[in-house]
């Protein structure tokens, strides 16, 4: 990724590297970093303090394989471990969020990831008058296991969020345990949706219980 407005201070002592200020500038977002690098090792640590950056941008950088999230990040990364292998803290709020290209106004975020596992400790995101929050954990190849509660969003994030491909319309309340694998995933939902439709069907009101498990969906109870 091209950087400008690039500027700081680099100490070398043999292999160690020491940055005790590092800015620069990347397309809106500009960015501080402070930390060493350890040519050897590959170690790596330091906090990353950003100001408008983009979260896609800036999850390249950092050499984490998170793909469908992104927005504008004011907030604070630390990084350690190794450059190949890094453990990040983020801590912000990221303007103009979108989850798998579904628009959120705003997320507030408190995230983890470390061997390839993302922690979810705050995900609080805001759209229009509704909000979305989510926590747990989940590996990038491996086991899920997540809570997902949304009220008063808009129901297409639900089929979104689950890669599903049935068009889903109206207001949402909903609450959803993942869990099984990144591959084949499992959740529990019971939700409400408000003047709106599934697929070609329309209603003024739809309460239902359901199991997504590989991508099918088992109805356990459904009242109009």
């Amino acid at each position: 990724k091209e950087l400008q407005g690039i500027s700081g201070q680099i100490n070398i002592n043999g292999k160690q590297i020491n940055i005790p200020s590092f800015s620069f500038v990347q397309k809106e977002g500009k960015y501080t970093f402070a930390g060493g690098f350890n040519i050897d090792s590959g170690a790596i640590s330091g906090d990353l303090n950003a100001e408008n950056g983009g979260m896609a941008d800036l999850l390249a950088i950092l050499n984490v394989p998170v793909k469908d999230f992104d927005g504008r990040l004011n907030g604070r990364i630390t990084v350690q471990g190794t450059a190949n292998k890094p453990s990040i803290s983020l801590i912000g709020t990221l303007a103009n969020g979108k989850v798998k290209n579904y628009p959120l106004d705003t997320i507030e975020v408190d995230v983890a990831f470390e061997n390839d596992v993302v922690k979810i400790n705050k995900f609080y995101a805001k759209q229009g008058n509704g909000v979305l929050a989510a926590r747990g954990t989940a590996a990038l190849h491996g086991a899920l296991n997540l809570e997902v509660g949304g009220r008063d969003i808009d129901a297409g994030l639900l089929t979104t969020w689950f890669d599903s491909t049935i068009d889903t319309r109206g207001t949402l309340n909903f609450a959803a345990q993942v869990t099984g694998t990144s591959a084949m995933p499992h959740a529990s939902v019971s939700l409400e949706i408000k003047g709106g439709g599934v697929a070609n069907a329309t209603f003024d009101s739809l309460f239902g219980l359901f199991v997504l498990d590989n991508n099918n969906i088992a109805v356990n109870q459904l009242m109009l």
